[in-house]
């Protein structure tokens, strides 16, 4: 079977040439598409999801700037909760934490950044964010797009 990847011709650089696997980029290859053509496209359809830029697909993504997620904490904080839960529940299980006693636990966010420690960043700043201007920069470095592991690599 092939694995088809949504890259855009936009997004190129995040293309892999993987001989180990049968990855396809039809959105490259075959019906070549940049941002704009999608943006035209669900601007064409009779519904909306409503996602802003610095939403995108994946809300809570560890890739984002804490920009970004901070704006998106105090839109929607139960977004977080999933991720603190997993923490919570498996940071310290594997077998690293029965062989090492000073293993850290895993954590969601760059930085080693536990969510509880975002939020806690997050509710530092909410008044920070209130005066900051509504539009972000959503170029800025250090968001998801720039490279989206779709696989686990070296």
């Amino acid at each position: 079977y092939d694995l088809a990847i949504g890259i855009r011709t936009d997004e190129v650089r995040r293309v892999r040439d993987d001989k180990t696997r049968n990855v396809v980029y039809p959105l490259v290859d075959w019906f070549p598409v940049d941002k704009q053509d999608v943006l035209d496209y669900w601007e064409d359809q009779p519904f909306d999801l409503q996602l802003l830029e610095h939403q995108g697909n994946c809300k809570t993504c560890w890739k984002k700037s804490f920009n970004k997620l901070e704006r998106i904490y105090h839109e929607t904080p139960e977004h977080f909760g999933f991720f603190k839960r997993l923490e919570e529940t498996y940071g310290t299980i594997g077998a690293e934490f029965q062989k090492y006693d000073d293993a850290l636990p895993r954590v969601f966010f760059r930085g080693r950044t536990s969510v509880r420690q975002f939020i806690d960043l997050a509710e530092k700043n909410k008044d920070e964010m209130k005066r900051q201007p509504t539009q972000l920069d959503l170029y800025e470095d250090g968001n998801c797009s720039e490279s989206c592991e779709l696989y686990e690599t070296e």
